[in-house]
């Protein structure tokens, strides 16, 4: 099974995320990511998602429980895929992609070939933290193959302690010939007890007169306890009173405060926003309702101003008609009309302009009205220093506010910066250390003569008989000299000498004891003959059948039947003990009847004793001869006591010490060597120990974990390049604030100084324009067209004149016309004014009709305005209306006068509600003091007293039950001295106490063996598991796992071999390409990691052959290695791959490095998550 797509929907920090996992020619895919990235949470996920979210799960810190939700799409070695997403839930947490329906819970069996959560993260999950554990274990049971194997095939840790735990809970319960074990106290307790019920008497008299004593003094005791328990009564009542009295102070001040309080209603949270809702919305009405209603006062003081001829209407027809006359006549009078045309064009061309302009004025009077050049330039120059004035202020004002902004960004820049630290000492430690050159190179060096020489005494010391131990603890051994080893010899000599005569003696005094004991044996030859041997071996016998009865059925020893079946063979130790009693009677009746003989017997046997006696003493000083010999050879053996064996006779041991001496030289040599390394050891600790410090005071505590001092210089490198990275950004932003600080005066300078410039330009256009009848308030674009009217006048004002002078001469040519025009004007229009020309007059009449036409035109338009605006008035009306309604309802329900007081209640509303939770708070405080009382009940205690007397009463108490204790404690000594005494004396009362004691002490005899015999088999069966997966396992593995070690190692090691202790117990060596051995012990930290990653990768290889692959998760795990070896380690990964997924995790960027400078001949897939 591989993993294809994870989908990390909503899990930790990630929200539809997704991870593709390129599986088309590669499986090793290695996921880097720095610190906070997410790439704990992809790890941790991937066991959630197999297996189902745990009770609980600290990844809902984005996403609530109920919302996480992670998927994948896997596929297993048959091509069978399937994809889905996992919720938290206890049950249906598996559905489709879609998420309509459910998947079955069961649809992983075929991907996941039945192993559960606890087998799948410890099989297939390893981590640095446990690779080092794994190391450190390795080392630790020194290689041993069985504890070796199981543990990397397993994926568990802490065998051999768990091992050792079992072996001493076991000898904590009973150990043989033990005092302290529990089932040794409680054979010892059993004992005693009856011993004890043995050897107790009574004395009745005596014992009912103390025992009445001790009645009295027990009722005098319970008499003062209920004295005390009343006297502790009122102190507690006085002090939970004086400490309650300061809160129901509060209380009552809060309810005093809540009643004054009490006509203020309740108001729901949402009534302040409301009622400021309602009153904005009334403040824009009414604005707008102003503006409309100012809008449609202006709109009818110009409709007012609109005067229309409704009578021109009724002579539209004919004015029309005169007029087309007039355009016939023009035809035989072209240049007449078309000058009278011209002027009255002009004139109103003028007219209509001014007034455009809004200045009402007769043609003839514009002349006199417009302002002269000089003045028309003024203006100009005024509007053009507007505008250049506008230009600057509005980007002065652009400034100003960018600046603002800008040093705004920098200061907060550089409050997230906060304080920096001081790194002047860091750096100084790092260049101190650089300066002291390559120490570790020189370590190197010198660890490498010290193994040679360590090599060299250790296979010195090996060679050596008598010792097993390393060389340097040969060098401490105590060894005699070469003159106590020639005063050990001639002791010998003479010892000797004399244990050769003591033993020709007793030969001669054996061979008289066989002729007696021959003579007695044929008188003995019967076996009916009762003698005293045989009753005694018969009473033996039985005696001994007896103490395994007790053993069996009392001290509940499992073990009695098989030691019984040597004396009574296959018949139940019950009836077996009967028999032997019944012959021992029987033996003992039968003695009397053969007296005479037994007499012989009896003789025979006393000559026998007086000989064997003889033989005794014999014996006795050939023993004390071989004590003083082995006491010689024990003084002999102690000057060699630290020997694995006993020592060899005076001339081997002198050749002994000659190879002893040779071995000490060597050793002299390599005690220098380890001074000059523990001189440089220093030397690194001393560099290690001033940059630690240095990181620690600037929290990058991290920093110097786990890593040599060549890497910890690296790393101080970086963090002091981006400190000082971090000291160049904020002094670049403080010079930045600074450089601002100075352009936003400067600016507020200029933005002064142009207002200041705009104001007297304001005085110098209102002098300007004032003889203009203009308001000051005119604007410069008004202004400006205002100009451009006036030099449009002026030059129509020129033309207008002519026209008017040439008129006036060809008028008097046409008077019949005008005779004829004038009859017609006085006709229809006789309210012209007089002295009008006809002509005129028409063109009088006709020019009003146009301009009624005109006006009834911009009346319409005006009452069209007219009507939306009072729409408009209408609707903001409504709407300030409705908003007074809002705000009135809201008075009506709070009863206030107006919408200001509003703010007034909500304010009391607020701080009723805080009383009233005070009033909460303070009430559960007094109860939670109370003592179950209720409130009422402890106010009216605390109001019952006084509260300046409280101290007064409790110090008197207080000393009250100090004294009835005392005296409770002499009269329970008393007490304790009368029982002492009435134990020694009941006899009877004792015994039975002594009996309970004694089966209470056989029961739990019986329990503590049972739980021994539970450790015990556990222990044996642990071992037995361990022995069994040894032999099943250990070729494959173990060949396997060679082949890797060597690739790791790079060839330093060709492979892994056994070697077998003292104990023939086997145990992994290194094989070097030298074909030398190396223990576990005798190998580097790292190297023994890369042992433990070796056998726990070979074994999850042999485990997965002809079964469904499982992806490896690998979690950083070559962070202590080097980079060579690193780089070999990442091969065998890649390798690996191709049978089985690994996800390889890790934030050190250098190993992607690595892996990218080997991808030419393995690939892999990079998943960066930066």
């Amino acid at each position: 099974m591989h993993f294809i797509k994870i989908y990390l929907k909503a899990f930790g920090k990630f929200t539809d995320h997704s991870i593709s996992m390129d599986t088309s020619d590669h499986r090793f895919h290695l996921i880097c990511g720095l610190n906070e990235a997410g790439k704990t949470t992809i790890l941790n996920s991937i066991s959630d998602l197999l297996f189902g979210f745990g009770h609980r799960t600290k990844y809902d810190f984005i996403h609530d429980s109920s919302s996480l939700r992670i998927g994948a799409e896997l596929e297993n070695s048959s091509g069978q895929k399937i994809s889905f997403y996992r919720k938290k839930g206890k049950k249906k947490t598996l559905f489709n992609l879609e998420e309509t329906k459910n998947i079955p819970e069961n649809s992983l069996n075929s991907f996941l070939t039945s192993i559960n959560q606890e087998q799948f993260e410890r099989l297939f999950g390893l981590s640095h933290e446990r690779l080092r554990v794994g190391g450190k274990e390795l080392l630790e049971d020194k290689g041993e193959l069985g504890l070796s194997l199981f543990q990397a095939g397993a994926g568990i840790s802490g065998l051999r302690k768990t091992l050792n735990a079992l072996g001493d809970k076991a000898e904590e319960l009973y150990k043989a010939g033990g005092k302290n074990p529990d089932v040794n106290k409680a054979i010892s307790t059993y004992k005693e007890a009856k011993s004890k019920a043995r050897d107790i008497s009574l004395s009745t008299e005596d014992w009912f007169e103390l025992n009445q004593k001790r009645e009295q003094t027990e009722n005098h005791i319970q008499s003062l306890q209920e004295n005390v328990k009343d006297k502790l009564s009122q102190k507690n009542r006085l002090a939970r009173i004086r400490q309650t009295l300061p809160n129901i102070a509060l209380l009552e001040k809060n309810k005093s405060e809540l009643n004054s309080l009490a006509h203020v209603p309740e108001i729901g949270t949402d009534i302040p926003s409301i009622r400021k809702n309602a009153q904005e919305i009334l403040r824009t009405a009414k604005n707008n309702m102003s503006h409309v209603k100012e809008e449609i006062l202006q709109l009818k003081n110009k409709i007012s101003l609109i005067s229309i001829d409704n009578t021109l209407f009724t002579m539209e027809q004919k004015i029309e008609d005169l007029n087309t006359r007039g355009h016939v006549i023009k035809q035989s009078l072209d240049d007449l009309l078309s000058l009278e045309s011209d002027h009255e064009h002009i004139g109103s061309q003028i007219t209509n302009v001014m007034k455009d302009a809004g200045f009402s004025l007769d043609p003839n009077q514009v002349g006199s009205f417009l302002p002269s050049q000089p003045k028309l330039s003024e203006i100009r120059d005024l509007i053009k220093q507007y505008d250049r004035f506008e230009g600057k202020l509005f980007e002065a004002e652009e400034t100003y506010t960018n600046i603002q902004i800008d040093l705004e960004n920098h200061k907060n820049r550089l409050e997230l910066i906060g304080p920096l630290p001081n790194i002047s000492l860091l750096d100084k430690a790092v260049n101190d250390v650089v300066q002291k050159g390559e120490l570790e190179a020189s370590l190197q060096e010198t660890n490498n003569k010290i193994l040679q020489m360590e090599d060299r005494t250790s296979n010195k010391a090996r060679a050596l008989i008598l010792w097993s131990g390393t060389a340097s603890d040969l060098g401490k051994l105590e060894i005699p000299s070469n003159e106590t080893i020639d005063i050990f010899d001639a002791k010998f000599q003479n010892i000797k000498g004399k244990l050769e005569a003591e033993d020709n003696l007793i030969g001669k005094i054996t061979e008289s004891i066989e002729t007696t004991q021959d003579t007695l044996e044929s008188l003995q030859s019967s076996d009916a003959l009762p003698t005293q041997e045989k009753i005694f071996k018969a009473r033996d016998i039985r005696e001994r059948a007896w103490k395994l009865l007790r053993k069996g059925y009392i001290d509940g020893d499992e073990n009695v039947e098989i030691n019984a079946s040597k004396l009574i063979g296959n018949t139940p130790l019950p009836e077996g003990y009967e028999d032997l009693v019944r012959k021992a009677d029987l033996l003992a009746d039968n003695q009397y009847r053969e007296a005479e003989k037994l007499s012989t017997i009896e003789s025979l046997k006393k000559e026998l004793g007086i000989q064997n006696s003889r033989l005794d003493q014999e014996t006795q000083n050939k023993n004390e001869l071989i004590a003083q010999l082995d006491l010689i050879i024990g003084k002999w053996q102690n000057q060699w006591h630290g020997l694995d064996s006993n020592c060899l006779s005076t001339k081997e041991m002198r050749s002994w010490l000659l190879k002893h001496g040779e071995i000490l030289g060597l050793l002299e040599e390599l005690s220098k060597l380890r001074e000059t390394q523990s001189n440089i050891m220093s030397k690194i600790a001393d560099c290690r120990e001033s940059i630690s410090k240095e990181l620690i005071s600037l929290n990058e505590t991290g920093s110097a974990e786990g890593v040599n001092l060549q890497a910890l210089i690296r790393k101080s490198q970086i963090i002091l390049e981006t400190k000082k990275e971090a000291h160049s950004e904020k002094k670049m932003i403080q010079e930045s604030v600074h450089a601002l600080n100075i352009k936003q005066e400067q600016a507020r300078n200029k933005l002064y100084l142009l207002n200041k410039s705009l104001d007297e330009w304001k005085t110098t256009w209102s002098d300007c324009i004032k003889d203009l009848e203009l308001s000051p308030k005119t604007t410069t674009v008004k202004m400006e067209e205002i100009v451009k009217i006036f030099e449009k006048v002026r030059n129509n004002l020129s033309a207008y004149d002519d026209k008017k002078f040439r008129i006036s001469q060809i008028n008097e040519n046409f008077s019949s016309y005008e005779e004829e025009v004038e009859s017609l004007v006085s006709q229809h229009n006789p309210d012209l004014p007089n002295g009008l020309k006809p002509v005129e007059a028409i063109r009088e009449l006709f020019k009003q009709l146009q301009g009624a036409r005109i006006k009834n035109k911009s009346l319409l338009d005006l009452e069209e305005d007219l009507g939306r605006n009072r729409r408009l008035n209408q609707k903001y009306t409504q709407t300030a209306n409705t908003a007074e309604a809002e705000l009135t309802t809201l008075c009506v329900r709070y009863k206030c006068s107006s919408p200001n007081d509003l703010e007034t209640i909500e304010t009391s509303a607020e701080r009723k509600s805080f009383v009233k939770k005070e009033i909460g708070t303070l009430t559960t405080m007094i109860l939670e003091c109370g003592e179950g009382l209720s409130l009422d009940a402890i106010m009216a205690e605390a109001e019952a007293e006084d509260k300046d007397q409280l101290p007064g009463k409790i110090e008197p108490l207080s000393r009250e039950i100090d004294q009835l204790n005392k005296e409770i404690i002499e009269a329970s000594e008393n007490l304790g001295k009368i029982k002492t005494d009435l134990q020694s004396m009941s006899g009877s009362d004792d015994a039975a106490k002594a009996a309970q004691e004694a089966e209470m002490a056989l029961s739990n005899i019986r329990e503590k063996f049972k739980d021994y015999m539970k450790l015990r088999l556990a222990q044996k069966l642990l071992n037995l598991a361990i022995s069994k997966y040894q032999e099943r396992n250990q070729g494959p593995i173990l060949e396997q796992a060679g082949q890797l070690f060597a690739d790791m190692t790079m060839g330093s090691f060709s492979g892994l071999s056994t070697e077998f202790d003292d104990n023939d117990i086997p145990f992994l060596v290194g094989t070097q390409s030298s074909g030398k051995f190396k223990k576990v012990e005798e190998m580097s930290d790292g190297t023994v990691d890369q042992l433990f990653l070796a056998l726990r990768l070979a074994s999850i290889s042999f485990h997965l052959e002809g079964k469904e692959s499982i992806p490896l998760i690998l979690d950083d795990v070559l962070v202590n290695f080097d980079n060579e070896r690193a780089g070999a380690t990442l091969k065998v990964l890649f390798n690996l791959s191709s049978k089985f997924q690994i996800l390889f995790f890790t934030h050190h960027p250098h190993l992607v490095t690595l892996a990218k400078g080997i991808s030419t001949e393995y690939k892999f897939q990079l998943i960066n998550l930066n």
